[in-house]
């Protein structure tokens, strides 16, 4: 799942889906914080599915 704040990390863990977070988004928290197999800033950067 990609997401861009807690309740989108939240909502990946609790489905059982790893979290790739985008930075820049709803997140107000740091990054480090958040539970996350990547984290992105720019759209070129994601990986590939």
């Amino acid at each position: 799942m990609i997401g861009d704040s807690e309740t989108d990390a939240l909502t990946a863990k609790a489905a059982g889906a790893p979290f790739l977070l985008h930075l820049g988004g709803y997140n107000h928290l740091p990054p480090e914080s958040l539970t996350s197999a990547g984290v992105f800033a720019h759209w070129d950067e994601l990986p590939f599915l």
